[in-house]
């Protein structure tokens, strides 16, 4: 008798249970601790990486603000740089100047030939001629621009020899004694090569400059005002930098964001110091102080800045 061989023979269905066999699920305590294990790398992750993000955040904070703080502060700096000698005045936090387009020297004098014309301060003139070319810089001198010799105080309490009197009943006169501006009307060619004449309105200068200096200023000052404010509920200052053009020349100096076209240039102001030293190291230069602090979610900047500015009249 042959015996026969079944260990190749299999019963129906059983190669299905084998492959089942090998065919694993992922099992609810399987899964409920790999959840487990990513939620604690992912808290790991999240501590370690919360300085380093907080950090950077807080730098481009920080690089903002200061950006922010010293571009106002050197806008501020430019136009103090152009202020006409003694026309810095500071009321709190404003600051308020009168912009040069141009300045120079008038002719005392003829030349030796008798030519040239003269600045009189004896009597109202019209015109004279300039000891060299007039200079274009930073702007060419216009019809409507003012004319002004020797300006010595921006007190409101002082008329004289104060370039802030040019709108006042100071300059009611050609021959008023104590106005020393007047408006151009116009320029064009010296008697002698390398000269410009300059005409304006009849005036009649009450005071000869020391140095025969002259000043050219636009017909329209310029203000600074800073108005700090509290912080808000996300940290931030609420105070404001503004810049105000468009206005006219007053005796007394204007207060308040009202009187003219005012340019935001700085937000988030938690406070500003601006204060003038008219006489400082000599008799001719001035100084601006400026501090500047903003203040953006709880994160403070303060940036310090000072201008020399040249009083010569």
């Amino acid at each position: 008798m042959r015996l026969r061989d079944t260990s190749s023979i299999t019963e129906p269905g059983t190669a299905a249970v084998l492959r089942a066999r090998h065919q694993h699920g992922v099992t609810l305590i399987e899964l409920v601790v790999v959840i487990g294990v990513l939620a604690v790398i992912a808290t790991v992750a999240a501590v370690a990486l919360h300085g380093p993000i907080q950090a950077y955040a807080d730098i481009n904070r920080r690089a903002e603000l200061t950006n922010i703080a010293d571009t106002a502060l050197r806008r501020m700096a430019r136009d103090i740089r152009l202020a006409l000698p003694n026309s810095i005045r500071v009321n709190g936090s404003n600051i308020e100047m009168l912009l040069t387009k141009t300045g120079g020297r008038y002719r005392e004098q003829p030349n030796g030939s008798g030519q040239g014309d003269v600045l009189d301060f004896a009597q109202p003139d019209t015109a004279f001629d300039t000891l060299g070319p007039l200079s274009n810089a930073p702007s060419p001198v216009t019809a409507g621009d003012i004319l002004v010799v020797y300006n010595v105080y921006a007190d409101p309490a002082i008329p004289s020899a104060n370039a802030y009197t040019y709108n006042s009943n100071h300059c009611g006169t050609p021959s008023s004694p104590s106005c020393n501006t007047a408006l151009i009307t116009g320029t064009g060619a010296g008697a002698l090569p390398n000269e410009t004449r300059i005409s304006f309105q009849a005036r009649q200068f009450p005071y000869a400059s020391p140095g025969n200096r002259f000043h050219v200023i636009e017909s329209s000052p310029v203000s600074y005002e800073c108005l700090p404010g509290p912080l808000d509920a996300q940290g931030n200052a609420t105070g404001t930098l503004k810049r105000i053009t468009g206005y006219p020349i007053a005796l007394a100096q204007p207060t308040g964001s009202a009187f003219g076209t005012a340019s935001l240039l700085a937000n988030y102001v938690a406070d500003c110091q601006i204060t003038y030293s008219p006489l400082v190291l000599t008799q001719s230069l001035g100084l601006v102080s400026m501090t500047l602090k903003l203040t953006r979610g709880g994160e403070s900047v303060s940036l310090y800045h000072e201008v020399h500015v040249t009083n010569i009249p």
